[in-house]
């Protein structure tokens, strides 16, 4: 991957994968541990906090979230990250320049994503429909699925213009998509 892809995202999302396949605590605490280091590098990792409770929802583990070491994840990022952002709260609205509206956002990140990634688009597309035949649905094609959704809809309520370059944490995802339309 280029040196400006974010790596953080993408390793929290395998270590996700892997907390799903094997219901151990030890990845969800890397999951956990790169979630806080992508949100307190970039505020826009916030959205990997989404990430989780989805992934459940889409590989019908729902119910996981009354375990207790479901709870590592939520309770651990506000842990790592409230500290820091208690002692900036002052600074966290300057560089936000304003709301993206909805055309603009769609333009942007829908058909301008489609368009920036050419092949890889329809291969990703292909990616999903088959990953959503196919029952279960393995954790880390559910994850690469929702990732960029969350990703498009945390940049619209975001206050930020958005841009093309702002899609680039899904791009592992969507190239693990492509590689599951190819198979």
């Amino acid at each position: 991957l280029p040196k400006h892809v974010p790596l953080a995202p993408a390793v929290a999302l395998l270590a996700l994968s892997a907390y799903l396949r094997s219901e151990r605590v030890a990845p969800l605490v890397v999951f956990t541990i790169l979630t806080a280091m992508a949100i307190l590098t970039k505020g826009s990792g916030l959205y990997l906090i989404a990430v989780l409770p989805c992934a459940l929802l889409a590989t019908g583990r729902l119910h996981w979230l009354f375990r207790p070491s479901f709870w590592i994840a939520p309770f651990g990022v506000a842990l790592l990250c409230a500290p820091w952002y208690i002692v900036s709260h002052k600074f966290l609205d300057r560089g936000f320049l304003a709301r993206t509206d909805l055309m603009t956002g769609v333009w942007v990140l829908g058909w301008g994503t489609v368009r920036d990634l050419a092949l890889l688009a329809p291969l990703a597309a292909w990616g999903v429909w088959k990953t959503l035949r196919t029952r279960p649905i393995p954790p880390l094609a559910a994850i690469c699925t929702i990732q960029p959704i969350i990703l498009v809809v945390f940049l619209m309520v975001a206050p930020v213009i958005a841009e093309p370059r702002y899609m680039m944490p899904a791009l592992p995802s969507l190239l693990l998509l492509a590689g599951f339309g190819i198979h």
